[in-house]
């Protein structure tokens, strides 16, 4: 049975000014108060650097400011539930990840619900991840990695944004199918995790190719599989993990959503707008180059997609044998 599941760039300002009020609603129209956009990462993330993409994009055609604004931390659990218990005014929209369809099996007291507490707007980008290894590591290849892994067991670490993310289930899975053993070191950030690969702290990590690629481009990290089914076109030279273990494909999602109850004029029209950003050739470029396929589908599409991942991450999860935590 196929294990699927649906990301240290340059820092980025703070603060994206976006301009809101062309269609959106008289009521986002009035006044200056703020959209915000609560990323659940850190600066430098690709959920992040993407997010800012889109503000900056917003900024051209709609007129009302935007903060964008980072919370990240425990698995982005801390931002994700910030988005659950803001206003449900229109004014704050905030982004999910497909690692929140499989927390409800990973996690104990989980203080959301991702299919009740949130209103999708649209998918945002989804894709597969890459492994990557620091240069000073002896390995070039995912052979080489599993059997230097094997002769230094309990000596192995994997960096990830934590408990249930992709980022964790990706190196769990090849650590059950190959058979080696590696700890998991959480970290807030992605780029907290490439920093503390390319420096050897942790010896290997997986993540959308957004966050590790300037480091990898600077000849800091080597990138030595990918997550998906089959090679991308996007890096056609790096072979997948499926190649030498049948069956892991492990790759993830993220969306917009708003918090549940906020009224369906304000989603409708925020969601339009995003869509419409989605659907910019210039954009869906630049997050095709990143390794992710742009998203910009219906709200109802999302919808189905953290249902029908819900459900499929419980299977998925139980088989592995992983426990709440």
């Amino acid at each position: 049975m196929s294990i699927r599941e649906k990301f240290i760039g340059s820092l980025f300002p703070a603060l994206a000014a976006v301009l809101l009020a062309g269609s959106m609603s008289p009521a986002l129209a009035q006044g200056n108060k703020p959209v915000r956009i609560i990323v659940p990462y850190g600066t430098g993330s690709g959920a992040d650097i993407v997010s800012r993409m889109i503000a900056a994009q917003l900024a051209e055609r709609l007129k009302e400011p935007v903060i964008v604004e980072n919370r990240p931390g425990n698995s982005a659990i801390i931002g994700v539930n910030a988005l659950k218990n803001s206003t449900p005014d229109g004014y704050t929209i905030g982004v999910l990840v497909s690692g929140n369809a499989a927390q409800p099996w990973l996690t104990k007291d989980l203080p959301f619900d991702i299919r009740k507490d949130f209103i999708p707007l649209t998918l945002l980008y989804s894709g597969p991840l890459v492994m990557t290894v620091p240069v000073t590591l002896p390995v070039k290849t995912l052979a080489e990695f599993v059997a230097y892994a094997k002769a230094n067991s309990g000596k192995v670490f994997y960096g990830t944004l934590g408990a249930g993310t992709t980022t964790h289930l990706a190196a769990e899975f090849l650590k059950q199918a190959a058979n080696i053993q590696m700890t998991n070191v959480p970290f807030k950030g992605s780029a907290e995790i490439h920093t503390a690969v390319a420096s050897g702290e942790v010896q290997v990590s997986f993540d959308n190719y957004i966050s590790p690629k300037p480091l990898v481009d600077a000849g800091k990290l080597r990138a030595i599989a990918i997550t998906s089914k089959n090679r991308t076109a996007t890096l056609p030279n790096l072979p997948t993990v499926a190649e030498s273990y049948p069956g892991v494909e492990v790759g993830f999602w993220t969306g917009f959503a708003a918090p549940a109850n906020t009224p369906k004029e304000m989603t409708d029209r925020i969601g339009a707008a995003l869509r419409a950003v989605l659907a910019m050739p210039e954009i869906r470029r630049r997050i095709a180059e990143t390794g992710s396929e742009p998203g910009g589908g219906s709200a109802a599409e999302f919808s189905a997609l953290i249902d029908s991942d819900y459900e499929k991450f419980g299977k998925v999860i139980r088989a592995a044998g992983l426990k709440p935590e």
